[in-house]
């Protein structure tokens, strides 16, 4: 799976309004060891859309989304917003435009001030930055609280989803154009977290906002995303267009965990082999493509070789495998400049092999 590149990337669209390039995220584990946390990963997101960033616990996804803001700062890499470098700007500098790029936080009650009212908390953005057109109480009663109540409960009087509502309200107080979800339902019962998702498809068609979504259950991303990004192990395997993503999974470790849907209706269930062994250690991933060790079509090109994110046929849909399932038929590999990528004999299209 683990694989690089930016082939990805849409040059030619003048709606960018976030361009991340080959961000690195490491994290001290002793003296000399390191947790690659990130490795070299790249995606770009139009004003408007909606990107899901999913994959197991471990691969990446949340340290992606501080990474975003600065949060802490990458180790290298780009990220440009709006044109403008985050990386290379002074501390000040990135404050003033933090409120542009704001963030929900997964566990949503550990999230809120203990100590504050409801009310002041959802406040707090515009009594330090000023009147940015959003009116507390306004806001409160859009993500279905009471804007009284609030003014004298605290965090600890409302449920799990009521929580989450009062961060969703927090973060449209600085009237935001990136919203950034870290997987903000995952920590609620399944009824709560339709009426959340419901609760952000409603507030990003009403403030026009760009959202990233990141989650561990490909189901809820369905549901939200325009664009999905598969991670593992800190690199990004799978990247395009969401329909195609679960309509035509090309990734074997897509399949997995579009197999693992609990869905009676599942059309990807029971398709592919559960997968073996544990996730490797971050801090020494293996060699080539990281996800080799658990994959069940590796072979020895899988270890000497990282696979590049490469186009299959003309549609918005890259995968990073040396060996993806393909139909021969209708799709084709092509390289960055367009020209055929043959790797892959009709033999070893189909996993599990036929009886």
């Amino acid at each position: 799976m683990a694989g690089s590149g930016k082939n990805h990337l849409r040059s030619e669209s003048e709606n960018i309004i976030l361009k991340v390039e080959d961000l690195v995220v490491e994290f001290p584990s002793s003296k000399k060891d390191f947790v690659h946390a990130v490795s070299n990963i790249s995606f770009d997101l139009e004003t408007g859309e909606t990107l899901g960033i999913v994959g197991e616990s471990g691969c990446g996804k949340s340290s992606t989304a501080k990474a975003i803001i600065q949060l802490p700062k990458p180790k290298s890499g780009s990220v440009l917003f709006k044109g403008t470098e985050l990386m290379n700007l002074a501390k000040e500098e990135l404050r003033k435009i933090r409120p542009k790029l704001q963030m929900i936080y997964q566990d949503p009650i550990s999230s809120l001030n203990p100590r504050r009212n409801v009310f002041e908390i959802v406040n707090e953005g515009s009594k330090i930055w000023g009147d940015l057109g959003q009116e507390t109480s306004a806001l409160i009663e859009s993500v279905g609280l009471d804007p009284d109540e609030a003014r004298t409960k605290k965090p600890h009087e409302y449920s799990g989803g009521q929580c989450q509502r009062i961060s969703i309200a927090r973060a449209l107080a600085l009237n935001p154009q990136i919203l950034i979800c870290d997987e903000p339902v995952s920590a609620l019962d399944v009824s709560v977290q339709a009426r959340i998702i419901n609760l952000l498809e409603d507030m990003k068609s009403q403030f026009g906002l760009t959202v990233i979504f990141i989650s561990h259950d490909l189901s809820v991303v369905k549901n939200i995303s325009d664009r999905v990004s598969v991670m593992y192990l800190g690199k990004m395997c799978e990247i395009g267009d969401s329909d195609l993503i679960y309509e035509k999974p090309a990734h074997p470790y897509t399949r997995v965990l579009l197999a693992a849907i609990p869905d009676p209706e599942n059309m990807h269930s029971g398709t592919v082999d559960l997968l073996e062994g544990e996730l490797p250690s971050a801090i020494n991933p293996p060699s080539g493509c990281r996800f080799r060790t658990r994959c069940p079509r590796a072979e020895a090109i899988c270890e000497k070789e990282e696979p590049v994110l490469v186009q299959i046929g003309n549609e918005d849909h890259w995968v990073a495998c040396h060996f993806p399932h393909i139909d021969i038929e209708l799709d084709a590999l092509t390289s960055e400049k367009g020209e055929p990528i043959d790797r892959i004999t009709e033999d070893e299209i189909l996993w599990p092999p036929a009886d």
